[in-house]
């Protein structure tokens, strides 16, 4: 957008030109922890991530957006 040019913020729009990256799509296949591997990982968690990280799990959340 020309927006922030248009209505004289900045003289020139420093996006203009830039190549965005390519988007590839994975091709693995989704890999699920068993229950007995996710009760692993959170006993070596700290005690200020284990809600969190059980939340996203246990309500779907969970996926590579938020980094798990």
């Amino acid at each position: 957008m020309n927006t922030a040019k248009m209505l004289g913020y900045i003289p020139w729009n420093p996006c203009r030109g830039v190549q965005l990256p390519r988007i590839e799509k994975a091709e693995d296949e989704a890999i699920f922890l068993t229950h007995a591997e996710f009760s692993l990982i959170v006993e070596g968690m700290g005690e200020r991530f284990k809600a969190f990280t059980n939340f996203l799990v246990m309500t779907g959340t969970a996926s590579e957006k938020q980094g798990l």
